[in-house]
């Protein structure tokens, strides 16, 4: 008798065309008073519960620096990477919270397309980078 077909997995859903990839944060833009550099430095403002940024264990006042090795210096930076997200997409965070440098991977999933996405709010005022 002829060998048995292999076994082969199911083909994974298609994308549900409702969805979109995000992130769930608010960051707030900050002078840095140690370097003069203004907008330089993100400060998570609002985390969105259930997002991936909340699964990850991302906090209110979180400073944002690092997205795998690239530097988050400035809101380019950051929208430079956010918005070639995809749904599935694993992301090693640098924070910075209480005086110690942490590492966060976020599991991007999404949500409705309606949903909104996230807010920057610009130059609300200065911090020194070593909090």
């Amino acid at each position: 008798p002829p060998p048995p077909e292999p076994v082969r997995p199911p083909s994974p859903p298609p994308p549900d065309p409702n969805l979109r990839p995000w992130f769930g944060v608010s960051l707030k833009w900050l002078d840095d008073l140690d370097t003069g550099k203004k907008d330089a430095v993100g400060v998570v403002h609002e985390v969105v519960p259930d997002s991936p940024a909340a699964q990850a264990g991302i906090q209110v006042d979180d400073q944002m620096e690092y997205w795998e090795d690239f530097r988050l210096d400035s809101k380019k930076a950051w929208e430079s990477k956010v918005k070639f997200i995809q749904i599935g997409d694993e992301v090693d965070i640098g924070i910075h919270r209480n005086h110690k440098d942490i590492r966060k991977r976020v599991l991007i999933t999404g949500t409705l397309k309606a949903r909104s996405g996230s807010r920057i709010i610009r130059s609300e005022g200065a911090i020194h980078t070593d909090n």
